[in-house]
């Protein structure tokens, strides 16, 4: 058995680099920004084209369904978008 299989999970990390550089940028905190902006996102969407319309001819499961998938997605890209930013004004101020 290698020693690798042998550490437990929550062991410190083989690559404190990436983590430090993780933390640097608060990914943590920009991945909670971006999912409350795409839960934001898929509410207000779910509102405006279901509630404020009158109803859909579709069944609700289906419209959460699509309005997770919303979510999730625009989470994502917010999360991305928020990291970016972070990652550029920690290069502007190291540089």
């Amino acid at each position: 058995m290698s020693e690798r299989s042998e550490r437990p999970a929550d062991a410190a990390s083989d690559r404190p680099g990436v983590d430090n550089f993780v933390r640097a940028l608060g990914v943590v905190t920009q991945a909670k920004r971006g999912f409350a902006v795409g839960l934001l996102v898929a509410v207000a969407t779910y509102y405006f084209f279901v509630v404020a319309s009158g109803g859909s001819p579709y069944s609700t499961a289906y419209l959460v369904a699509l309005a997770a998938v919303l979510a999730f997605t625009v989470g994502l890209l917010a999360t991305f978008a928020f990291t970016a930013g972070a990652a550029y004004r920690l290069y502007r101020r190291l540089e």
